[in-house]
């Protein structure tokens, strides 16, 4: 199995995360993806694989969940560590994901846009299988390449075509990118049932212009992804193992 390289991981968890554009307008935009899957989420005992800065984390503590957070990033490790030291309710563990084995089944398994980063995500989905409890949950999330504002800075030469690597993307160590077409087709290949998939936010430009804009007009093009799936910001599958 092809495995993640640790120096390049720690590298990457260099750039973009806890920039005021991540833990700004970014999160805005992500909060507004997370309260569409809390309603699907599964407990009491949940995977968090791969840690940002707690925002999907600080959702499940809310609810009463018990989290493990596996991160391979020894920076984002260290900050979960410290962000929630003393508190019971959450494990960390420092680890690739391809090393992991977990000591228990989960009821909810959380792959929030990191399969994107893997040079095998076929493999891990598969072995997450096992970790699940009967009649448990994988969430997954990824970018959109065909997002509108990946479309736009098509039209403006900015991007080759909707799925190019930019240099932004190889910066925080993205492979790859999935549509929904191709985002759906690598969870059911891998064995799972996808209950739903959708879009979350629209975007017209970069998140950088788009700080000063309230939350009444970022709630009404998070709705309009409803009825325009293909041109959402980042999609979010949510999937059952398959009995078939």
């Amino acid at each position: 199995m092809n495995e993640t390289s640790q120096p390049a991981l720690d590298m990457a968890s260099q750039n973009y995360y806890y920039s005021s554009q991540q833990t700004g307008i970014d999160n805005r935009f992500r909060e507004r993806m997370i309260r569409r899957c809390l309603r699907y989420l599964k407990g009491p005992s949940v995977l968090e694989l791969g840690f940002m800065d707690g925002q999907w984390t600080d959702h499940f503590l809310a609810l009463g969940l018990q989290v493990t957070v596996v991160e391979g990033a020894a920076r984002m490790a260290g900050f979960a560590r410290t962000k929630y030291a003393g508190n019971r309710a959450v494990e960390v563990i420092h680890s690739l994901f391809e090393h992991f084995e977990p000591r228990k089944k989960y009821d909810t398994i959380l792959m929030g846009g990191m399969l994107k980063h893997l040079p095998d995500p076929d493999a891990l989905l598969r072995r997450a299988h096992s970790w699940l409890n009967h009649e448990g949950i994988l969430i997954a999330t990824t970018p959109n390449p065909r997002s509108l504002h990946r479309r736009i800075g098509t039209h403006m030469g900015i991007l080759e075509t909707p799925e190019s690597l930019t240099e932004a993307d190889r910066a925080v160590a993205n492979l790859r990118h999935y549509d929904r077409y191709e985002f759906k087709y690598l969870l059911e290949r891998n064995g799972y049932r996808v209950r739903e998939l959708n879009t979350s936010m629209l975007r017209f430009v970069s998140g950088d212009k788009m700080q000063s804009w309230d939350d009444e007009l970022l709630d009404a093009l998070d709705t309009i992804t409803n009825e325009i799936s293909d041109y959402g910001w980042y999609i979010y599958a949510i999937c059952e193992v398959s009995l078939s």
